[in-house]
């Protein structure tokens, strides 16, 4: 039997880089139940020996570059996915990216490999080691926190700032959000994850204002799809077979992970509409998301700037 669920957004706000990439991971398989207090790290090792390193994309970390060489700085600014501030006023450099696109980058940019070396010295566990990384010397890099740095411009936060949510949406959203870029995802797999037990569906937008009969309709869509879905299980298709017969309605999780530029963005096309009107289903997960981002000290800064502009 099928349940409703209700959409909703929570911020992650986890600051051990291995935890936060286990959260992601994890939400792909559904398999949340085999955290512990002490299971990210070797879940992380997993991923990285593996190379199955897109979850390791939710770890992002900011470096104060404001010492290095031209050379570095010229290196890292042709990095993909690696973001390169100047603040000329204070005379402040800083470099962020994600751990994947650092280990990446470092096999051939002397700027990344400095930040690579920045994360040994910090943990080991988080690196491929490579040739180019054992000639840096980096005590002129510096890992450090966003919401620490005094006096920080638009520009900085927009760059350097990312925010990671977790969503509880419909499959439809979740095609409309992954078509944005750069942000880093991980989805509930319909391949992986077995619905025998019931499906979920998130509510569409205003369903209980709906005439009775429409709401009635929806729900013997519903049942019929769970119906033939645990049925087809039953019969031994495996999931990834199965999932053919799910509606776009399917609760799914999301965890999205992104810099505020990009959150903006998103929040321009999905939540204001600047480029038409967004579907109310996207529209009002972005409500949530907007305001719970404005909660955090960083961000509040930063919009109240992009106000008074």
């Amino acid at each position: 039997m099928f349940q409703f669920v209700n959409p909703s957004a929570t911020m992650i706000t986890e600051a051990d880089h291995f935890k936060r990439i286990e959260a992601a991971g994890r939400t792909c398989y559904k398999s949340e139940d085999r955290i512990t207090d002490t299971s990210a790290r070797g879940f992380v090792r997993g991923l990285m020996n593996s190379r199955h390193t897109a979850m390791v994309e939710h770890a992002v970390f900011v470096f104060d570059v404001s010492h290095v060489s031209v050379d570095v700085l010229v290196s890292l600014n042709a990095c993909p996915y690696i973001n390169l501030t100047l603040n000329g006023e204070n005379g402040r450099a800083l470099a962020s990216g994600n751990l994947r696109a650092i280990n990446e980058q470092a096999a051939h940019s002397l700027g990344a490999a400095m930040l690579l070396k920045a994360l040994f010295n910090l943990d080991a566990g988080l690196v491929y080691e490579n040739e180019l990384m054992s000639d840096c010397n980096v005590d002129d890099v510096k890992i450090v926190d966003i919401d620490t740095i005094p006096n920080l411009s638009a520009h900085e936060i927009e760059q350097h700032k990312h925010l990671t949510f977790r969503l509880i949406t419909d499959r439809g959203v979740t095609h409309e959000l992954v078509r944005h870029r750069p942000p880093s995802y991980g989805m509930e797999s319909t391949r992986y994850v077995n619905y025998l037990a019931g499906i979920s569906i998130c509510l569409p937008t205003g369903f209980y204002e709906k005439p009775e009969v429409v709401q009635e309709e929806y729900q013997l869509a519903f049942q019929d799809a769970d119906n033939h879905y645990r049925r087809l299980i039953e019969l031994g298709e495996k999931p990834q077979q199965a999932r053919a017969v799910l509606p776009t309605a399917l609760k799914t999780e999301i965890v999205v992970t992104t810099n505020i530029k990009e959150w903006n963005h998103i929040w321009n096309l999905r939540l204001f509409g600047t480029t038409g009107a967004p579907h109310p289903d996207i529209k009002a997960l972005m409500e949530q998301v907007y305001a719970i981002a404005g909660t955090d000290q960083t961000v509040a800064k930063y919009l109240a700037m992009k106000e008074a502009a």
